[in-house]
């Protein structure tokens, strides 16, 4: 469903693999962001390499979903301010409020959907095209 959102915008609805599935299409030309929850509430949380730096992201978008075994491979989207706080080095939700916009990676992870509870859905002008 989240490729078919991509080409075809629908209203809200409830489920994680329902709303992972409308973020996902055949169309790769509008990228919709959003964060996932975990079963726990709390924010899934995954690092990323960029330019020899590490980084934490809670933002996303659908490469490919596997409906048979409830699976999806994700592209991490990288925030343009850091997320984490410098002292601690974990995710700080003050900071993620603070980022203004995300850029696609091309970095990929895959996940379990039947361990999140919840599709957080972001503006698609969350992303910023500049590769």
């Amino acid at each position: 469903m989240i490729l078919r959102e991509q080409k075809h915008p629908r209203k809200q609805d409830c489920g994680c693999t329902a709303s992972i599935q409308q973020l996902t299409g055949s169309h790769r030309n509008m990228i919709i962001p959003f964060m996932l929850v975990t079963r726990g509430g709390q924010l899934f949380v995954e690092w990323g390499r960029r330019r020899h730096h590490s980084y934490a992201t809670v933002f996303f978008s659908v490469v490919k979903v596997n409906c048979r075994y409830n699976e999806a491979v994700l592209e991490l989207l990288k925030p343009n301010c850091p997320i984490t706080n410098p002292h601690t080095g974990k995710v700080d939700k003050r900071r993620i409020r603070e980022v203004d916009y995300v850029v696609p990676t091309g970095e990929r992870v895959f996940v379990d959907l039947s361990q999140f509870r919840e599709v957080r859905r972001l503006p698609k002008d969350f992303v910023k095209m500049y590769r």
